[in-house]
């Protein structure tokens, strides 16, 4: 349980930091501090989150629920953020 909270939460740090190397200055600093100066780490930390909440998503059956729009929705976005750093690599 710990295990996973703790993947949460730097799962949402990723997502955080994603959303700041949108920034041309930000993500030229986190390219040089990184040490294999690429986005790729972020971007898979990024995308193992979007597949541990569509796990959670289909274990809880959301397809049926009025929850599945907003998560679809939230899924989504994450997903055009992943696709928009890999297009400034």
């Amino acid at each position: 349980m710990e295990e996973t909270q703790l993947n949460v939460a730097l799962g949402y740090l990723s997502i955080l930091l994603g959303y700041l190397c949108l920034r041309s200055p930000i993500r030229s600093r986190f390219v040089e501090v990184h040490p294999q100066k690429s986005l790729q780490p972020l971007l898979n930390s990024i995308k193992e989150f979007i597949a541990f909440h569509q796990k959670i998503a289909e274990a809880q059956d959301t397809g049926l629920g009025s929850g599945h729009g907003a998560e679809s929705a939230a899924l989504t976005r994450l997903k055009n953020l992943v696709e928009q750093l890999a297009d400034l690599r």
